[in-house]
């Protein structure tokens, strides 16, 4: 039985390492495709101070191509199995919008699910994360996968997203209890 882990426990501003396991990654290029790549790159994110490190196996950049949950998974899980075998006290964290995707990352270790789609991406995740009290990043970027990078806020960009974020915590707690993390989505 793992304890829940909750935001408001960080005493300080945690730093987040971020490990990218696409072929097509506009941060690192997927230089990270073998196992001894990922747990190298794991333990100098730890080194250098990383305190959670952030696994993400779908590519988000301009251009992107859809992969099925199923290319996901197989990108995500056995990287993820190792580097909780290898650094057992590491908080993991999970960049994905798919319900089954974030299910099968949790069941195996993973502590936080960080959604670029606040939950709009897939209309499962929210319930999932609220049910199963999983600490989850929610940020906002739009409608949908195909407009993620062309959508264009026409109003108050920061009504927008403040409108957005109590509209998605609002669901989230119909769901049930969890921490949250609000991310602006910036870069989207």
């Amino acid at each position: 039985d793992s304890q829940i882990l909750r935001f408001s426990d960080f005493k300080r501003p945690l730093i987040m390492g971020i490990l990218n396991l696409t072929p097509d990654s506009f941060y690192d290029g997927g230089s990270h495709n073998n196992t001894d790549d990922v747990l190298r790159h794991c333990e100098k994110m730890l080194e250098e101070g990383a305190d959670i490190i952030d696994i993400g196996a779908f590519s988000s950049r301009p251009g992107m191509e859809v992969i099925s949950s199923e290319e996901e998974m197989s990108r995500l899980l056995p990287s993820l199995i190792y580097i909780k075998k290898r650094f057992p006290e590491t908080i993991i964290s999970i960049d994905t919008f798919r319900k089954d995707v974030a299910m099968r990352a949790i069941e195996n270790g993973a502590d936080i699910i960080n959604d670029i789609s606040g939950g709009t991406f897939d209309s499962e995740m929210l319930s999932y994360i609220g049910k199963e009290h999983i600490p989850y990043i929610l940020m906002h970027s739009g409608n949908s996968i195909d407009s993620l990078h062309s959508e264009i806020i026409e109003n108050d960009v920061c009504e927008e997203v403040k409108s957005f974020f109590e509209r998605q915590t609002e669901t989230l707690s119909q769901y049930g209890e969890c921490s949250i993390i609000l991310d602006p989505g910036i870069g989207f």
